[in-house]
């Protein structure tokens, strides 16, 4: 056991250094992420490194085996930029047919657990608890964390509740998460709101957790994860008071497409609910914390003849990174033919340049079929997770929650049933 303070890695502040993806068991899904995967690493820097997780099994596997994969991969990088892709800059762990994986592998690698870091250089996994009378919660991409865990230097960190990363935001001693997982956690384990926020506050190692409110008028949340509609910029000097930086959605005539109209009745209720989240944001004050809100285009797009017809591209699920005197953003890119030969959505992008510009950020956008992966009502972030940053001049390491957190290195064969025992005695119940 050892004391140390730990606190849950910046959505905006420092350098992003490590960041993981993961390949799924569906061979046509793969052929596409690839080419997002070649995309990440010829638009950020050389000097970051990528972890990338894949299961085998009889559900899935390579066309050329382990270790044809791992060689080919770093062959066909190189071949992408020459010259860039060392083999230290590409660490893969690939799995045999796992029992404890139970479900396949997805590129969804934001969710299930969140990462920290720790005054003195360590990380670990946040980890929630998988209890027996769990139903609806998913195991799918569940055990990567304790994977890595086993194969790296990060540690192990059990945690009570569910935790579902596209739902969290994090700045410097705040975090913003979705008022949704405040409610699914109160239900499933029958806790208090100020029960729940203290365990958030303590195991994230964070001052303020603001629980937002992004359902409609009904109740419903029919937007997505909070990182679709949302995300950080960073610190702003406005009207003698520093604030917080947050580019928020918008649906505006420009944005819609596929016939979506915006007197739509349930447009409606998107747009409502934005400008909802972006009045509260704006009106927030507490203890000097202030934001300031932006807002960036949200692509609805029509699909006739389902259910929910409206689909999402979103220019907010982007990787941030401001450090020192340097602000970049890692935007995807989407396209619609024009009936010219450009892209519809061009003015869309040139809009959010300027914005952006305007807060002294580079852009750089990233080529490749996110579209097809909005569909599935994901893009960028949700298959990136960033898993180390450097330290950022605007965060502090004057809280100590390391008595709230207990530590579990990975290795240990015992974690599993350490990980029940310990949540027992948090929430003082037994399993059902």
């Amino acid at each position: 056991m050892h004391n140390r303070r730990f606190r849950a890695v910046s959505s905006v502040y420092g350098k992003i250094e490590h960041i993981l993806f993961a390949y799924p068991g569906n061979d046509r899904d793969r052929v596409n992420l690839r080419r997002l995967y070649e995309e990440a690493y010829s638009k950020l820097p050389k000097s970051v490194q990528f972890f990338v997780f894949a299961l085998f099994g009889s559900e899935n596997d390579f066309e050329y085996g382990l270790d044809k994969f791992i060689e080919s991969t770093r062959d066909y990088f190189d071949r992408i930029i020459p010259g860039s892709m060392p083999s230290e800059r590409l660490q893969t762990v690939i799995l045999g047919s796992h029992e404890e994986l139970r479900g396949r592998t997805h590129e969804w690698v934001q969710d299930l657990n969140y990462v920290l870091e720790s005054s003195n250089g360590v990380a670990a996994f946040l980890q929630q608890v998988h209890f027996r009378h769990e139903k609806n919660f998913g195991y799918s991409n569940s055990q990567i964390a304790e994977v890595i865990a086993s194969e790296t230097d990060f540690l192990l960190k059990p945690f009570p509740y569910l935790i579902v990363g596209g739902n969290i935001l994090v700045g410097n001693t705040y975090m913003i998460v979705a008022r949704d997982l405040l409610n699914r956690n109160a239900q499933e384990f029958q806790r208090t709101e100020e029960e729940i926020t203290e365990a958030f506050r303590c195991g994230f190692g964070i001052e303020d957790v603001i629980w937002l409110d992004v359902g409609d008028v009904d109740g419903q949340n029919n937007l997505g994860h909070l990182d679709f509609i949302m995300n950080l910029g960073g610190k702003i000097y406005e009207d003698y008071t520093w604030k917080e930086l947050v580019m928020l959605a918008e649906i505006t005539e420009d944005s819609l497409s596929g016939g979506a109209a915006i007197n739509d009745p349930d447009i409606q209720k998107y747009i409502r609910t934005l400008d909802r989240i972006a009045f509260y944001l704006e009106s927030y004050n507490h203890d000097g914390l202030r934001f300031k809100v932006e807002r960036v285009p949200l692509i609805v797009h029509n699909r006739p003849g389902r259910a929910n017809p409206y689909i999402f591209r979103s220019y907010n699920n982007c990787l941030v990174e401001v450090y020192d005197r340097f602000k970049n953003a890692y935007l995807p890119r989407y396209y619609q033919a024009d009936g010219a030969g450009g892209n519809r959505f061009d003015e869309l992008e040139s809009s959010i340049q300027r914005l952006y510009s305007r807060y002294g950020f580079t852009i750089h956008f990233l080529e490749g079929n996110f579209d097809a992966l909005s569909d599935n009502r994901g893009s960028f972030r949700c298959i990136s997770k960033v898993l180390r940053r450097s330290s950022a001049d605007s965060r502090n390491w004057n809280i100590d929650f390391s008595h709230n957190v207990l530590e579990y290195n990975g290795n240990d064969r015992g974690m599993a049933q350490q990980y029940v025992d310990i949540i027992k005695e948090v929430l003082e119940h037994k399993l059902r």
